[in-house]
């Protein structure tokens, strides 16, 4: 494999700037670090920026391909990025490649791709180019924000990504699907988000669907009203970032049905897990 240089610029436009003129961030050379974690169900690659956040790339047993790019400060409101390959100082010569232009959310978590587009960006990755996403303000003015993502010490780790990566099937979304919680919680992992992004690009090619239908449920601890709102607010969780990337809020509906009460489905903790979840039924 060649030597890979990878690098993300990723424009985020900040309500409120005084400053004109482009804002960056990126991790000095001596601060450039990559980190790579690799499992049997699970692997993924990370590369931190100081001040600003994280880029991680997923992929896993029941996890599709996806990136998620996370800052630590809310970016106010959202808008569209160009996404570029660049050729690096040492490919003089080569082609810019226009790959598409990007939503970005308000928000600490702008950017989630699909797994098309994470495929194009580790295949950029592999051939030594840079991926650069660029928002700027307006065609007429010079504000904006990037921030670039170094390429340096990315190189051993990107190879075992691959090497663990290409051990999981491509996943892709399908009409039935449930993501579950931990208890008492509604808030989606990154696992969650990758699953759910597989989901919202399968709804923007195959349009022909008439509903969307959310069961929430909980387990059996706890009592039954306050589970039929924890229940309902997962569902609603779901709900509200498949909204985000473009899936009209009108077809969806919401069943808050609480706990599952039945006793042979809450005797051990793995069944109670089974339990805090939400189905998600798309009808053709």
């Amino acid at each position: 494999m060649k030597k890979a240089i990878f690098a993300i610029s990723l424009g985020l436009f900040l309500v409120g700037s005084a400053n004109a003129g482009i804002k960056q961030f990126k991790a000095p050379v001596h601060a450039s670090t990559w980190a790579v974690k690799t499992g049997k169900s699970l692997c993924s690659l990370k590369h931190s920026i100081p001040s600003y956040g994280e880029v991680t790339i997923l992929k896993g047993q029941s996890v599709p391909l996806t990136t998620i790019i996370q800052t630590r400060f809310n970016v106010l409101q959202g808008g569209k990025a160009d996404l570029r390959a660049l050729p690096p100082s040492w490919k003089s010569g080569a082609d810019i490649q226009e790959i598409k232009k990007v939503n970005f959310q308000r928000g600490n978590l702008p950017f989630i791709f699909g797994t098309d587009l994470s495929q194009e960006l580790l295949d950029n990755l592999g051939e030594g180019m840079i991926a650069s996403l660029t928002h700027m303000q307006s065609e007429e003015s010079n504000n904006g924000w990037r921030v670039e993502i170094s390429p340096v010490n990315s190189n051993k780790p990107l190879e075992k990504f691959l090497e663990c990566s290409g051990n999981f099937p491509l996943n892709r979304a399908s009409r039935k699907s449930a993501i579950h919680f931990a208890t008492a919680r509604w808030n989606l992992t990154y696992n969650d988000l990758a699953r759910l992004m597989a989901i919202a690009d399968y709804l923007s090619v195959n349009k022909k669907y008439k509903r969307i239908i959310l069961d929430g449920y909980a387990d059996n601890r706890g009592q039954n009203k306050p589970n039929k709102i924890l229940s309902r607010n997962r569902a609603n969780a779901v709900k509200q970032f498949l909204v985000s990337r473009g899936v009209p809020s009108k077809k969806f509906k919401v069943v808050a049905h609480g706990e599952v009460d039945e006793i042979d489905l809450n005797k051990t903790p793995a069944l109670r897990a089974k339990n805090r979840r939400v189905d998600i039924s798309i009808i053709k």
